[in-house]
């Protein structure tokens, strides 16, 4: 029984057994919860390492140093192409696992931007992927507009891209409409690393 006196509770007819019971249950339930979050920050890590692992396959990075150093030759081999269109993936990939909370923007964006910007100062990577192609790329369109918290970057694929499959599409027109209202834009927001 507990009775209410003058300063406190008072535990009448307790044994000290279960009161000595609920405070190690109580002391159980903290030292869980922090395990519990321990184990969320290395799962959390290890995820992060998994993807830079994923990032850092060889084929992969040597596309990304093909990107980077603007080597890449028109047209484009069918080897490469294989691989672009793997490296691309994975960044749609990525947007995936941010549509479900599953990775945050902003330490993504601190990691990966940067290779997203290589992409779009890629001339003729942009031209054959993200406009011949861009009708498989609508996710990576998408992450382009969660990064510069635009939706021009989905209007733009919408309106320019997928809805227009054609072989017929003044291409040199939609680049420079690309470059000169969405590509710099996102370019100047923040340098490359």
């Amino acid at each position: 029984m507990i009775e209410f006196c003058g300063n406190g509770f008072i535990f009448k007819n307790m044994p000290l057994w279960t009161l000595l019971t609920a405070v190690g249950a109580v002391g159980a339930l903290y030292f869980y919860g922090i395990q519990q979050l321990q184990n969320k920050r290395a799962n959390r890590a290890n995820f992060w390492l998994k993807l830079k692992e994923l990032f850092a396959e060889k084929d992969r990075f040597e596309i990304h140093k093909k990107i980077m150093d603007n080597h890449l030759e028109f047209p484009i081999s069918e080897h490469d192409s294989a691989i672009i269109d793997d490296y691309l993936g994975l960044f749609e990939i990525c947007m995936e696992m941010l549509d479900q909370k599953v990775i945050d923007l902003n330490t993504f964006t601190s990691i990966y931007k940067y290779r997203l910007d290589y992409i779009l100062r890629n001339e003729l990577l942009v031209k054959e992927k993200l406009i011949k192609e861009g009708h498989w790329f609508g996710k990576l369109y998408k992450l382009y507009s969660l990064i510069s918290k635009s939706q021009e970057w989905n209007k733009f694929w919408t309106k320019e891209i997928f809805d227009k499959k054609s072989e017929n599409l003044d291409y040199e027109r939609i680049y420079r409409d690309l470059r000169s209202n969405l590509i710099d834009k996102f370019l100047s927001k923040e340098p490359c690393q």
